[in-house]
């Protein structure tokens, strides 16, 4: 364990540091045990005199002693015989948080859960400032009395040594894991565990902005946690695009991270449950699954600070795709208005964000008008694929690659707007088969799934690289074997696929 003096704050191997803590507090506990031996020895003589001083010895040595002891005895039988045998669930958070000396809860928790594991180290600090009153106590028995606590002067004495270096021990731990940093291979003693010298530079100092990446299961409310456990289950659950992901490894693996992401930001989004799957896809390090919570955590709150939309670009990106439509199809346009307003009796306001239609609901107070007319407008599903990225809209493997296009021109508004014209266009003929409300949005929600991913890529090169007109995108989706206009029906013999 050395330590680089431009970087006096290092992050440690994880299992050297565990057993330097085991090791310290062992040592501390053999000390507690031959000083109450000592102290009973001298209180069993029975000198009247000594007594004043050899209580107040053993009622502050076992204060301050016999917690810490039994929070490590619980947090070592937690951790090598209850944990291997619950593996991948939560057991017993309780006795978790009273074997590592973090029950204590307090206001500013809320603010700042780093200082979670400060308590722990408060709690070490004031039994040695205990041990220290009965070593101070301990040597005045000695000085006025000669034979009595002197052996138990000189063992506080060395104990009070030990009790030093663990706290130095548990004072780095916390700032281990303060200023925790997953890229630094310091952090294990595989060298090359997260990046490989050859590969990419190892970040040598921990960055200011991985401050909070500190470990979920110790500083994460459970509240919070349950919530988030919650919301992300429904959300797999209810949108079909997202079910070949519905297994518990996976939905555990999305709740860690955003457990992650929740500690660093104090934010929490609905739609981060979205735009964290193709992070997860793209990552795919089964060596060191805790390394790599960290680094998809941290790469991901870039996404979110430097790459996603405003709202108000969804918002002119969607409208922009109406004018668009009522200018050059206003067959179409007109046709999506016109079954938008039949037959509106299932409209669920949880299907869209609160964002989607926060700006409308700002200078619109009637919620009878809210729900009739704002939220069965085509517009709004257009903002919602925006506002998703297309994920849980489409398939994955279309999500991954209109992503690597994203990436590639910046997350380009016009390229984003592209793309959901190209979806919007490659189901066309499905909309004007629509005859309401219901039908309208079945096909807004459920249908690009369907969608294959080489004619969502045809259609965008057709779009998007070529700028050709969308008018012929319809035509591309080889699910399709009947294409209908409003005036007449027509049938494409080169297609031959039913629609599923």
């Amino acid at each position: 364990m050395g330590c680089d003096c431009r970087s006096p704050i290092n992050c440690y191997d994880d299992e050297t540091r565990y057993k330097t803590m085991f090791v310290f507090h062992t040592i501390d506990m053999i000390f507690f045990i031959i000083r109450l031996s000592l102290v009973s020895n001298d209180i069993s003589k029975g000198t009247s005199d000594t007594k004043s001083f050899l209580i107040p010895i053993l009622l502050f040595d076992l204060i301050a002693s016999v917690p810490i002891i039994i929070c490590d005895i619980i947090y070592v039988v937690m951790r090598h015989c209850v944990q291997p045998l619950v593996r991948g669930h939560s057991s017993s958070p309780c006795l978790w948080n009273f074997g590592t000396m973090t029950c204590i809860r307090i206001d500013c928790h809320h603010e700042r859960p780093q200082t979670i594991l400060l308590m722990r180290v408060i709690f070490i600090i004031c039994s040695f400032i205990l041990r220290f009153i009965c070593f101070v106590i301990g040597a005045s028995c000695s000085a006025r009395f000669k034979s009595q606590c002197t052996a138990y002067t000189v063992i506080a004495a060395f104990a009070l040594v030990s009790s030093i270096i663990v706290i130095i021990t548990e004072f780095v731990h916390f700032f281990r894991l303060w200023t925790y940093n997953p890229t630094d291979t310091r952090n294990t003693s595989n060298t090359n565990s997260v990046y490989s010298t050859d590969s990419r530079r190892r970040i040598e100092k921990t960055h200011r902005h991985h401050l909070g990446f500190i470990h979920y299961s110790l500083l994460n409310d459970q509240n919070a946690d349950k919530f988030r456990d919650s919301r992300c289950e429904k959300t797999y659950s209810k949108i079909h695009a997202l079910h070949p992901y519905l297994e518990e490894q996976h939905l555990r693996f999305t709740i860690k991270i955003l457990n992650i992401l929740y500690t660093y930001r104090k934010d929490y989004q609905p739609y981060f449950i979205y735009w964290l799957l193709p992070f997860q896809l793209s990552y795919n390090n089964n060596e060191n699954k805790n390394e790599e919570l960290y680094i998809i955590a941290m790469h991901f709150n870039l996404f979110i600070h430097h790459c996603f939309l405003q709202w108000s670009n969804i918002y002119t990106i969607a409208n922009e795709i109406m004018i668009d439509l009522s200018t050059n199809d206003q067959e179409f346009y007109e046709h999506l208005k016109s079954i938008s307003n039949i037959r509106k009796k299932n409209i669920n306001p949880k299907d869209f964000f609160k964002e989607i239609i926060s700006l409308e609901n700002i200078s619109n107070n009637n919620s009878i008008q809210y729900t009739n007319d704002l939220i069965s407008d085509p517009v709004i599903f257009l903002r919602k694929w925006i506002s998703q990225m297309f994920v849980g809209i489409i398939n994955c493997h279309s999500v991954l690659y209109l992503w690597d296009q994203f990436f590639m021109i910046k997350w380009n508004i016009i390229y984003i707007k592209y793309a959901t014209i190209t979806i919007l266009y490659l189901l066309r003929n499905r909309f004007m088969y629509a005859k309401d409300y219901n039908d309208m949005r079945k096909i807004f929600l459920d249908e690009p799934y369907l969608l294959h991913t080489l004619d969502i890529q045809r259609a965008f090169i057709h779009l998007a690289i070529k700028n050709y007109n969308p008018k012929y995108i319809s035509d591309m989706n080889q699910r399709l074997y009947i294409s209908k206009s409003l005036n007449n029906i027509r049938y494409l013999t080169n297609k031959q696929k039913t629609y599923l």
